[in-house]
């Protein structure tokens, strides 16, 4: 199981993958805080190998998940001028 202080020593490598991925310096740094809390909650899962990759793993399945959570947002300005065009 990895320590706090070898999933810490990840961060700088997982900021420039997030980057990488996102061009958005601010939800690279929501996705590597939120890799971290859960590389922490599910250590006692690590299978062994590259902790870095086990790591950008978790970074990238976030990423989808945000990318797909954000698709089935409605924008209330939208909908109010929706609204107001009836």
């Amino acid at each position: 199981m990895p320590s706090p202080d070898e999933l810490a020593a990840q961060l700088d490598d997982l900021y420039r993958f997030a980057r990488a991925i996102t061009r958005d310096p601010d939800l690279a740094a929501d996705l590597v805080h939120d890799t971290f809390v859960r590389a922490m909650e599910r250590r006692d899962q690590f299978a062994g190998g590259s902790l870095g990759a086990w790591m950008r793993r978790i970074l990238h399945n976030l990423a989808i998940d945000r990318v797909r959570r954000s698709s089935r947002e409605i924008v209330m300005e939208e909908v109010e001028e929706k609204w107001q065009a009836d």
